[in-house]
């Protein structure tokens, strides 16, 4: 009987630490895992458009996304990924008046890097706090990705926001700060 209620035990104890790895940290770690996970779930060859990740009250990544394996076909999935969930929330019919549908969306691995994406956090904050904003945090990120199509202007968005500041660093897809904005 003891050994039926430790085993039980056991298994509820990695039961709980199995739904617990099912979030992502916002470190590198949290987005090398995040980035294994978009490709196990949208595939190899997918496109983005509208990739935002924010910070929950937990400091856990949520992520906010348009994904399709077609990009032909104009048609878009609207994804939302929160606490160890993803959910389909909307269907999208884009609407192209001029240019090439993939200059407005971007496939991972290839334009973009959510991996790249943690260490522009840890830049961003090491700028912060080198500038005195010690009591800053990571409130969101943001892939770019231009109405108008220009491909050079794609890009990641970090938001870093405390009590009385919010900052704003532009980087351009290699990860260089093009500019930083006090807000």
């Amino acid at each position: 009987m003891k050994i039926f209620f430790f085993s039980f035990y056991i298994f509820i104890s990695f039961l709980f630490l199995s739904c617990e790895d099912s979030t992502y940290e916002s470190s590198i770690e949290g987005f090398s895992k995040l980035e294994s996970d978009l490709l196990i779930k949208f595939g190899k060859d997918s496109y983005f458009t509208d990739f935002i990740i924010k910070i929950d009250e937990n400091e856990k990544l949520e992520v906010n996304l348009l994904v399709t394996d077609n990009p032909y076909s104009y048609k878009m999935s609207g994804w939302n990924y929160k606490n160890g969930v993803w959910n389909k929330i909307t269907e999208v019919v884009l609407e192209l008046r001029r240019g090439n549908i993939k200059n407005y969306l971007y496939s991972l691995q290839n334009e973009v890097n959510i991996l790249k994406m943690g260490f522009l956090v840890e830049e961003s904050l090491n700028y912060a706090f080198e500038n005195n904003n010690k009591n800053i945090e990571l409130n969101s990120i943001e892939i770019l990705s231009p109405n108008k199509g220009g491909v050079s202007k794609r890009g990641y968005v970090v938001l870093l926001s405390s009590k009385s500041t919010k900052i704003k660093y532009h980087y351009n897809l290699e990860g260089y700060l093009i500019k930083e904005e006090v807000l």
